[in-house]
């Protein structure tokens, strides 16, 4: 099969897994993470590491990314973007790199300028060993989060956790920019929201840049 058929098969999936029946949201949500998290670990490592790489090269051409002097971001596990090749070209562009520790319900980033000393976290997510240095929330230039899927609309679909809400809801304003990757078939027209949940300001994929909710 071509990777354009495995492409489109795949869109497919991802958009009928997105109607959901009348629920709460907060069960909507479950219910389309499961849907989405079974067709993503199905689909063919070569076309997740090419979608990857076109949305990586496209960041490394963002202005928001090119003046940014300091990025926090995250390690990506399972059905997320493989992130570390992304986290070691920040580091070879000379900018200061964060990555999330967890406490908890909490979590704050931590300067990072070596991947092979992280250490299995929370999941078992590679994070900050103890004893680094923490960020202060007013040195952070660009937060790139985590998500399964995102909505024109600014909306992004995370693990459930609520980590990055919660983190955000404790950051004077005004924030930092706000910026998650996502396949352009994970781009909805519309996820379930609650109110705790923050819009990200900018939405970036293969082929797309949306700024739904730039300030």
């Amino acid at each position: 099969m071509h990777k354009s058929d495995q492409q489109s098969q795949s869109d497919d999936r991802l958009r009928s897994a997105a109607q959901l029946p009348a629920a709460s949201p907060a069960s909507q949500k479950q219910q389309l993470r499961s849907s989405l998290r079974a067709i993503l670990r199905a689909l063919p490592p070569d076309l997740k590491a090419s979608q990857e790489q076109s949305i990586y090269q496209r960041l490394l051409t963002l202005p928001e990314y090119q003046q940014a002097q300091t990025v926090a971001a995250y390690y990506g596990i399972d059905w997320e973007l493989n992130t570390r090749p992304l986290l070691q070209q920040i580091l070879k562009d000379g900018k200061a790199l964060a990555l999330p520790r967890c406490k908890g319900k909490e979590m704050d980033f931590y300067l990072v300028t070596d991947l092979n000393q992280l250490k299995p976290g929370c999941k078992g997510i590679p994070e900050p060993a103890a004893g680094g240095a923490e960020l202060a929330p007013d040195l952070l230039d660009l937060l790139i989060l985590p998500g399964i899927a995102a909505d024109l609309q600014g909306g992004r679909l995370g693990q459930g956790g609520g980590y990055y809400d919660r983190y955000l809801a404790r950051q004077p304003l005004p924030l930092c920019v706000t910026l998650q990757l996502c396949r352009d078939s994970c781009l909805l027209p519309q996820l379930p929201r609650e109110a705790r949940d923050y819009p990200v300001q900018l939405i970036l994929t293969e082929t797309r840049l949306l700024r739904p909710a730039a300030p």
